[in-house]
């Protein structure tokens, strides 16, 4: 017996701009998601002078039992973040190595050095045709950490680049094999970068592309319900 309670469908938004972004006239859009959009990029653009965001799919293997008691996308979330945080830390400490002695040397005082490590995200879930859902994500983070997805191969630099540390959050989320998820990540080729520099003549241009483009997260199509599952999500944030 299924127990799960069933999740209404948001109130749909009737305008055709949303804080003066241009919405798609052919789609209809979830108010509520709207609104958490705008927030969480605000916040995150709020903390960071410069932040880099990029979208990506998460998709499941063909014929992929999904149990539906399992959150893998919140899985995805926890495991990223982990990586992210290891990566960065590795990355500090050689830094720290290399720059300790010459410190001394100068009697510099050595200052941590922050870490700024929160992986922001919004997602939705959606399903067309498959028997799977599929998940839309945007992640953002700070520019000073990350500057570009980096390369998709481990076998081209031993560093492990933000695309390698998404497929492999998605292969243990799954608990697939890493050989074998080709395809069950995918990077869009076109508009996938996004840059938001702050106090800067594009800032504003640069924001409202972004946004414009994480908008498309609270369309209503492909969304479903009736299952109990949420269909759309982001990170909390602080508010006040």
């Amino acid at each position: 017996m299924d127990t799960k309670k069933r999740i209404r469908e948001p109130k749909v938004y009737q305008g055709r701009y949303f804080h003066d972004i241009k919405l798609n006239k052919k789609r209809e859009y979830y108010e509520p998601y709207l609104t958490k959009s705008k927030e969480l990029l605000d916040y995150v653009t709020g903390e960071h002078n410069r932040v880099l965001s990029f979208s990506l799919i998460l998709r499941f293997p063909e014929g992929f039992k999904q149990d539906r008691d399992v959150s893998y996308i919140s899985r995805f979330i926890r495991i990223f973040q982990r990586k992210v945080d290891v990566t960065l830390e590795e990355r500090r400490k050689r830094k720290v190595d290399v720059t300790l002695e010459e410190r001394r040397k100068r009697k510099v005082r050595v200052h941590h050095i922050k870490t700024g490590n929160k992986v922001f995200n919004i997602w939705c879930r959606e399903r067309d045709s498959s028997n799977n859902d599929h998940y839309h994500m945007f992640i953002l983070v700070s520019y000073e950490n990350f500057r570009t997805l980096g390369h998709y191969s481990t076998s081209l630099e031993p560093k492990k680049s933000l695309a390698i540390l998404v497929q492999e959050a998605w292969s243990d989320a799954l608990g697939i094999s890493y050989s074998d998820m080709k395809g069950f990540v995918q990077f869009p080729p076109k508009n996938n970068y996004f840059r938001v520099v702050q106090n800067r003549p594009d800032t504003k241009s640069n924001y409202d592309n972004l946004l414009s483009r994480i908008y498309y997260l609270a369309k209503r199509e492909t969304k479903n319900f009736g299952e109990g599952i949420r269909s759309f999500g982001c990170s909390r944030i602080k508010k006040g």
